[in-house]
């Protein structure tokens, strides 16, 4: 099996620990759980940056959030991110997945993918990590 890299971002680890002292007993880290924290940064950014929380607008903000050209921040910078926004700064949001780049058409381009194989005792594991150079 073949998925994009949840752990690829430079801030992977961060979450990662925030959300293992965070979480619920009982409730484990999941496939796609990293993405999903990712989307509720990435539609606050863009919501601020349209000064909107209209989807039609807050939409339109989305690539230039997530795409060169602009400063990098991560979630661990949050407050230095929603800043620079308010002073009418270009950002560049990174997030635990490591950097997004959605295109015009709302596509996310995965830069890092995971190979997985299955084991005899019914595991997975990452057999090989593939980097991609746009």
């Amino acid at each position: 099996a073949t998925r994009a890299n949840a752990s690829a971002g430079e801030s992977f680890p961060a979450f990662r620990e925030l959300y293992m002292q965070e979480a619920p007993d009982g409730v484990a880290f999941e496939s796609f759980t990293a993405e999903a924290f990712d989307s509720a940064f990435i539609a606050f950014l863009a919501a601020l940056q349209a000064g909107s929380s209209e989807p039609v607008e807050l939409a339109a903000e989305i690539v230039s959030i997530t795409n060169d050209p602009g400063e990098v921040y991560t979630f661990e910078q949050l407050d230095e991110a929603v800043q620079a926004v308010l002073a009418g700064e270009q950002i560049h949001f990174h997030g635990a997945t490591g950097p997004i780049n959605f295109d015009e058409s709302g596509r996310v381009h995965a830069l890092t993918y995971d190979i997985w194989q299955h084991q005899e005792d019914g595991t997975s594991e990452v057999v090989n990590i593939v980097r991609l150079q746009p």
